[in-house]
């Protein structure tokens, strides 16, 4: 277990900054506006990767992580967790989300993932089997 997990929750302070968009790289402009999954995007340009929980416990949203879904004081689940490509931490994240919100995957008979429905992007959000 990593000494990372007796610092959880690691509730870093974040000071959002606004950065003119011609300040960015290339590289670094695509990165930060890419809608897509970023778990999927760092997959692809590494050969291993993982995700290792630091820890999740249900506490009161903060008002500086409220937001037009979760209001201030709304009981949800905090995880933290660090991504990991080739066994070198590459980002660290911090998620909210409603305790009672639904979560279902299926996997093959190989243990890969081939559907899943989370709930984030709205209540029943639904996922398709074909």
């Amino acid at each position: 277990m990593s000494e990372l997990h007796s610092l959880f929750p690691i509730n870093l302070t974040a000071n959002w900054q606004s950065k003119p968009v011609q300040q960015l790289s290339p590289l670094l402009f695509d990165w930060l506006n890419d809608p897509n999954s970023l778990t999927a995007r760092l997959k692809t340009n590494c050969e291993t990767f993982r995700v290792e929980v630091l820890g999740q416990q249900i506490e009161s949203c903060s008002l500086k992580e409220s937001n037009t879904v979760i209001n201030e004081g709304d009981r949800v689940l905090v995880r933290e967790v660090l991504l990991y490509c080739d066994e070198i931490p590459q980002v660290y994240a911090r998620s909210l989300r409603s305790p009672l919100d639904s979560n279902l995957s299926f996997f093959d008979a190989t243990l890969n993932p081939i559907q899943s429905n989370d709930d984030r992007g709205g209540p029943d959000s639904g996922f398709k089997v074909t």
